[in-house]
């Protein structure tokens, strides 16, 4: 989250912010210290929309904040007016089932910019994901978590118009900066 931050932080004055599956909002809620100009966030846990439209008024910038209660690819199916110069998805197309339809609908709602985290792909982390599956399913048998290949990511993103301008990368997480092409 805080390296998807630095790279967003520069290009946040003004603009406004599309945060799919933004949890408890900390990408918005830091973003408006940079200038950011609005913000929508999507979320299918309306706990996580309630502490982050709590910490909104907390921090006196709820005017400005949206919130959308639900999956992401079906309410951008239902409104095409959901857009913003950013978009960003923390964690999120690890823990979804439909990458593609997910990140090209977040591409197509982003005017300028897509940032996101995800777990970095390789035989070493499919292993992990296949364990950590099983593990997991006897606590929460609707969870699943994805790897997915960062090339099939650039492919996507490409497709719908982006180039990456960053990357970055820890033990575990990669975290991707496209810039919609000019045409």
């Amino acid at each position: 989250t805080a390296l998807l931050l630095q790279l967003l932080e520069p290009l946040a004055t003004s603009k406004s912010l599309l945060d799919i599956g933004g949890g408890i909002g900390v990408i918005q809620h830091e973003l408006y210290r940079s200038g950011l100009h609005r913000s929508m966030q999507v979320d299918g846990a309306s706990a996580y929309i309630k502490v982050s439209r709590e910490e909104s008024r907390r921090r006196g910038h709820e005017n400005r904040c949206e919130y959308r209660h639900g999956d992401f690819v079906d309410l951008a199916a239902e409104d095409v007016d959901i857009k913003a110069d950013l978009v960003s998805l923390d964690r999120v197309i690890c823990c979804y089932p439909g990458m593609e339809e997910l990140l090209g609908a977040a591409a197509d709602r982003a005017s300028r910019v897509v940032g996101l985290v995800f777990p970095r792909d390789g035989r070493l982390f499919q292993i992990i994901e296949r364990v950590g599956n099983l593990f997991v399913r006897f606590f929460d048998p609707d969870y699943r978590m994805y790897i997915h290949s960062a090339k099939d990511v650039e492919d996507l993103m490409r497709n719908r118009g982006f180039s990456r301008k960053a990357l970055r990368k820890t033990v575990a997480w990669q975290v991707h900066l496209y810039e919609r092409v000019a045409h």
